[in-house]
């Protein structure tokens, strides 16, 4: 078959995209419910689909290999063109992802560095305490990430301190930005309640939220903020803990909140005395 074929029979393709009558009900199989119906879908159900496809098949092989124009028409063709939609994956700022590829491939997504979605190499974890490890905290990503042995063993999400903090009972705005700089963890306590924002309660009721030192009220009974897997850093209480308030912008009073399900294995794999670098 000469090329001078081509068109015309290409042309076909257009005309039996429409051959199906509007009335005919197209039945899937059970695979393909899920599937969205595309051209291509509309296209391969029609009667003459298959005798159109040989002889598309064997004007192809009469093409030299060497004529790029028409190999990318029936590459166009080729079901490989046509992929199924997908529905977007839910957001969740708890849920740890399950590691499916190199740590490369997680951090140059698209969605990397605003994702909430965690990296975690198990193997590494497990290496932690015999290895030893490191923190990197980096403020411009909000992202904390645990270092075994040179390697990423954990990239979570985190929130640091706000640059325009509101105390909740004086509506005044601090900075509470966290402080830049190389720490060592100070302690490690895994029930541990602030001993300076929290609630302060009169005859059980709420009167004051917030840092206590700034209560100007009669005597209330006080309740420390927890801070599940507690690792300071400063003398001045500055520390990651566990939290559920994780952001993608700097919103805490200084010190570096975890997602609770990320901060635990942390908080295992790291020792009292381990670096801490913010940057």
């Amino acid at each position: 078959m000469s090329l001078t074929k081509v068109i015309p029979l290409i042309g076909v393709i257009s005309l039996a995209c429409s051959a199906i009558e509007p009335t005919q009900e197209i039945k899937n199989t059970p695979k393909e419910e899920a599937v969205p119906i595309t051209v291509y879908s509309l296209f391969v159900k029609n009667p003459s689909y298959e005798r159109l496809a040989q002889n598309l098949q064997a004007i192809k092989e009469e093409i030299p290999q060497n004529n790029l124009d028409i190999n990318k028409t029936f590459a166009f063709l080729s079901k490989e063109s046509f992929t199924p939609l997908k529905k977007s994956a839910k957001k969740s700022d708890t849920t740890i992802a399950k590691t499916t590829g190199s740590y490369d491939a997680f951090i140059k997504s698209a969605a990397y560095p605003k994702t909430f979605a965690v990296y975690k190499d198990e193997k590494l974890l497990n290496l932690a305490k015999k290895m030893g490890s490191k923190i990197i905290i980096d403020r411009k990503t909000q992202r904390i990430k645990l270092v075994v042995n040179g390697k990423v063993a954990i990239d979570s999400p985190c929130t640091t301190g706000s640059a325009r903090k509101i105390e909740p009972h004086t509506k005044k705005v601090y900075n509470k930005v966290t402080p830049k700089g190389v720490f060592r963890i100070q302690e490690k306590i895994v029930h541990k309640r602030s001993t300076i924002f929290g609630r302060l309660y009169r005859y059980g009721k709420l009167v004051f939220k917030g840092d206590r030192r700034k209560y100007k009220g009669p005597p209330a009974k006080y309740e420390g903020a927890e801070l599940k897997n507690w690792m300071r850093l400063t003398s001045s209480g500055i520390g990651i803990h566990g939290s559920k308030y994780i952001k993608r912008y700097p919103a805490s009073n200084g010190c570096i909140r975890v997602p609770y399900k990320v901060v635990g294995k942390i908080f295992s794999a790291v020792k009292t005395g381990t670096k801490v670098i913010v940057r």
